[in-house]
């Protein structure tokens, strides 16, 4: 209660400087956490408590202190690759512009935002920020899919496949009819092999000698 008639009795501009002095020890106090959490990674102090002497550093961070491993990874990553900009404008700020631009664009971005603060007179505008984000935001190329193109595509496939099968059943058919036809053949040259080896009678022999 004290505290609300107190910011009741404030102007608006002390109001503001003591939420920007709250925001800077906040952007401190997550500056020092991330140290200290990578200094227990590092030194694997951490099993030192002993109820995760046994875990690994991330199931620890997310136990310990509700950190998800991505969350932390993200937070490591924007400290050691800025850590002046982490000082200034907070670790989660920078962990959203790499996470926003990507890895390879992230120093770009960062040092355009730089620029545009050295250079404005006041704090730069969230849309300002933004705009400067999505000038160094990967670009994802839309590929237009050309789906009546490609019905047209396999429709024609559809008939070239007919067209082949219907060759293919017709060869089929005409070489049935040459099988048969062979068969048909090679069974009067057995019966004729047959009559022309079979043994003459004696009879009919002798009369042929005659």
């Amino acid at each position: 209660m004290k505290e609300k008639q107190d910011l009741q009795k404030m102007t608006i501009d002390e109001i503001e400087s003591r939420i920007d002095g709250n925001i800077a020890k906040a952007r401190t106090a997550d500056q020092y956490m991330i140290e200290s959490l990578i200094y227990l990674k590092t030194s694997g102090r951490y099993k030192e408590n002993k109820r995760y002497e046994r875990a690994t550093f991330y199931d620890y961070v997310q136990d310990r202190f509700n950190l998800t491993r991505t969350k932390y990874m993200e937070m490591q990553a924007a400290y050691i690759r800025f850590p002046k900009e982490c000082k200034s404008e907070g670790v989660g700020f920078v962990a959203r512009v790499m996470r926003r631009c990507s890895s390879q664009n992230a120093a770009k971005a960062m040092a355009h935002i730089n620029r545009a603060k050295a250079g404005a007179k006041k704090e730069l505008k969230f849309e300002k920020i933004e705009a400067i984000l999505a000038d160094h935001t990967p670009k994802i190329e839309k590929k237009f899919t050309d789906y009546k193109a490609m019905y047209a595509a396999e429709v024609a496939a559809h008939a070239k496949t007919k067209e082949a099968l219907k060759a293919a059943m017709a060869r089929n058919a005409e070489l049935e009819e040459q099988n048969e036809k062979l068969k048909l053949t090679a069974s009067r040259f057995k019966d004729i092999r047959a009559i022309l080896q079979a043994p003459v009678p004696r009879k009919a022999a002798a009369q042929a000698t005659a």
